[in-house]
């Protein structure tokens, strides 16, 4: 994995999973790494190493309940009795 940012600074990940995919992926060791610049090809890290941890997705129940949650709000706003006065 890399990112390069408007200075053509790179940071450079390796990692591996299996089988060779993202999905399913429950995190692992970082292998290989470095950060240094694409056009003077100057190294600033090189070898660290770390973890990478994936950040669970909400879960779709949830997410359908706040939805249900919210469109029973908007249904029992729109039918209120407008309060008249004189």
């Amino acid at each position: 994995m890399e990112a390069t940012n408007s200075s053509s600074d790179v940071l450079a990940l390796s990692f591996t999973t299996t089988p060779d995919l993202l999905v399913g992926f429950t995190g692992g060791t970082i292998t290989g790494s470095f950060v240094g610049s694409v056009s003077t090809h100057e190294v600033f890290y090189d070898n660290f190493t770390g973890s990478i941890n994936p950040v669970p997705e909400p879960s779709s129940l949830g997410i359908l309940a706040v939805a249900l949650l919210a469109l029973a709000g908007i249904v029992g706003l729109r039918k209120r009795k407008p309060v008249v006065t004189r």
